[in-house]
């Protein structure tokens, strides 16, 4: 199973992003869905970088969000280090689309089906990624491993037609719309960590959980990205860099 685009050189305008899902259970009122985006040929190093650093520790869980305890903080404070050292140099992004789950009704919008729903959500995710980029712009997309009967491929139509719409004169477009495994993908896991720590603040009030292991990496990010709560959208949600967009559902 390939987990990385077989693109070895610079290849201008093409651009991969690894996306998951967080704080989507009943316990939470906020749901996140985003991650990292970044040119293709560069996956491949970020990801080596960021195994480098966890061969470094003694720990088999994969690096995600809820496997962040207080033996292994330092290992997660390197990995975000990692991630906003490479952000400074402008080869990685953030972004990433809050829900309000309290204002989702399956039942009128989804034919009952709350799948249809999840993909629709995604489906927001990935086009904000053309409304950043522009038209020369196009995305190799890998979301988290997910149980699914949803067929990837009328996601991917549907987000090209969109793209089409939004730029008529087809320069770019999504190239691919797969699914794979966090546990086997380091960036998959590095979007965890990130959406994990939003939807935390999201969720509850960061002043009041920064002395946990989790509230400590998640002030660690938001104080890396030059914000003051994660649970606050960004001033230029549909910039890409460090973004936290609110979905607005009516």
């Amino acid at each position: 199973m390939r987990d990385f685009p077989v693109v070895s050189r610079p290849k201008p305008h093409d651009y991969s992003s690894y996306s998951d899902e967080s704080h989507h259970d009943a316990n939470n009122r906020y749901m996140v869905m985003g991650g990292i985006l970044c040119g293709s040929h560069h996956a491949g190093q970020l990801a080596a970088e960021l195994e480098a650093i966890r061969r470094g520790f003694p720990y088999p869980d994969s690096v995600q969000w809820k496997n962040i305890s207080k033996a292994k903080i330092r290992l997660y404070e390197q990995w975000v280090d990692l991630f906003f050292e490479h952000r400074s140099r402008q080869l990685v992004d953030f972004n990433c689309v809050v829900f309000d789950t309290r204002k989702v009704d399956h039942n009128r919008f989804n034919e009952s089906d709350p799948e249809t729903g999840f993909f629709k959500f995604l489906f927001q995710h990935y086009l904000k990624h053309a409304r950043a980029y522009g038209p020369s712009a196009s995305f190799r997309c890998f979301h988290g491993n997910k149980d699914t009967g949803y067929d990837l491929r009328e996601l991917l139509r549907i987000l090209n037609a969109s793209r089409r719409q939004m730029h008529p004169q087809r320069a770019g477009k999504y190239l691919e719309v797969k699914l794979r495994s966090v546990r086997a993908n380091p960036l998959l896991q590095l979007s965890d960590v990130l959406i994990g720590a939003t939807g935390f603040h999201t969720n509850r009030d960061p002043t009041a959980v920064s002395t946990s292991p989790k509230g400590g990496i998640a002030k660690r990010i938001a104080n890396s990205a030059g914000v003051e709560s994660l649970a606050k959208p960004t001033d230029h949600p549909n910039d890409f860099g460090f973004s936290i967009w609110h979905f607005e559902l009516r």
